[in-house]
């Protein structure tokens, strides 16, 4: 009899061990509103830091929260790891200045974000700080031991909660922005593919090699490009006198020349893509002898320039009255896409199916 009320107490001892040390659930564990830590508190309680972006102060302030809990002996694991975290997001912070902190200004508040990643709060797969010496897994806190071990445990996922909380906030902004960015990108890479001055295959090669067309600078196409040896067709009108205006056509070498471009909006590529070009320019007709010109570019169809002749052949052909020589560019309506510039247009629609998924 002695024996088997031994043996109740032993297996009793091993299901008490067996037993969770914490009765309730982590994983539905949310900060309640009304409870100081939580992050409804935090936006009155620091409405000016955040209204003025000194989330340093912030962190700083929640540090020392955390530091006065009276739940916690300070060599505790989880404990010291949530300071640190906290640590970590001051010294950050403490680069956020002004220029960064202005969210108007998209690429600083990206190449911040970019610079210092603030996941460090995100809770993944059961675990905070994941991947850091400082890690801390749900398993960890339920195995919390001594007085209100529940306590600490809710104490930890309020506080950690609560930054989580601010980063998202926070971060809200630059997503949005930053998934408008990539829309606007790739919405500028279909109107100059489209809207653009035509290319050539040797030209398109030639443009490719631009030293500008690198990652980096990959959210805006182009804001230059050569002309060379571009033949179109052309209308020529002598300027001789009015009365004796007469059209012939001619086949027109844009010899070499540069176009420009230039945005409506630059963050609103919607209101229109421009450029405007000039080149010398080699006409040929089967009635005289080559001329000679200028021509400028101004959008998609104006293309207008005046050609000079020898056309008494008395070898000074300035000497005489220009032509006035209209382009009319048919390349274009091919509609050919240049490889270098086609990829950069591929990459930026991708990223926007990715963001939207």
């Amino acid at each position: 009899m002695k024996r088997s009320w031994w043996c109740v107490q032993v297996l009793g001892f091993w299901a008490l061990m067996a037993t969770p040390v914490l009765a309730f659930d982590l994983g539905d564990c949310p900060t309640q509103p009304f409870d100081t830590r939580a992050y409804e508190q935090l936006q009155g309680r620091f409405a000016d830091q955040l209204t003025s972006n000194r989330y340093a102060d912030i962190f700083l302030a929640l540090q020392h929260d955390a530091e006065n809990s009276t739940l916690w002996s300070h060599d505790e694991r989880a404990y010291t790891s949530l300071l640190q975290a906290l640590a970590t997001l001051i010294e950050r912070f403490a680069n956020f200045d002004q220029a960064l902190a202005n969210v108007d200004d998209k690429q600083a508040f990206e190449k911040f974000l970019t610079n210092y990643p603030t996941g460090l709060f995100q809770c993944g797969n059961r675990t905070y700080f994941s991947g850091l010496p400082i890690q801390v897994t749900f398993d960890e806190l339920e195995a919390l031991k001594g007085d209100r071990a529940e306590d600490r445990a809710k104490d930890f996922l309020f506080r950690a909660q609560t930054v989580d909380r601010l980063l998202n906030q926070m971060k809200k902004s630059s997503r949005e922005a930053t998934i408008q960015g990539i829309r606007n990108a790739a919405m500028r890479w279909q109107l100059f593919l489209k809207e653009g001055r035509s290319q050539y295959p040797w030209e398109a090669f030639i443009n490719g090699l631009d030293p500008t067309i690198r990652p980096e600078n990959i959210k805006f196409p182009p804001s230059r490009q050569w002309i060379v040896l571009h033949p179109e067709l052309a209308v020529e009108l002598s300027t001789h006198s009015f009365k004796d205006i007469r059209a012939k056509q001619s086949l027109l070498v844009d010899v070499v020349g540069h176009t420009f471009y230039w945005w409506s909006n630059r963050d609103d590529p919607s209101q229109g893509l421009s450029y405007a070009g000039i080149t010398a320019v080699a006409s040929f007709r089967d009635d005289m002898r080559p001329g000679i010109g200028v021509m400028a570019h101004y959008g998609r169809y104006v293309n207008g320039g005046v050609v000079w002749r020898d056309s008494t052949n008395s070898g000074h052909m300035f000497n005489q009255s220009p032509f006035f020589v209209i382009g009319i560019d048919l390349f274009r309506f091919a509609e050919y896409k240049y490889p270098a510039y086609k990829k950069q247009y591929e990459q930026w629609t991708d990223k926007v199916q990715d963001f939207l998924k």
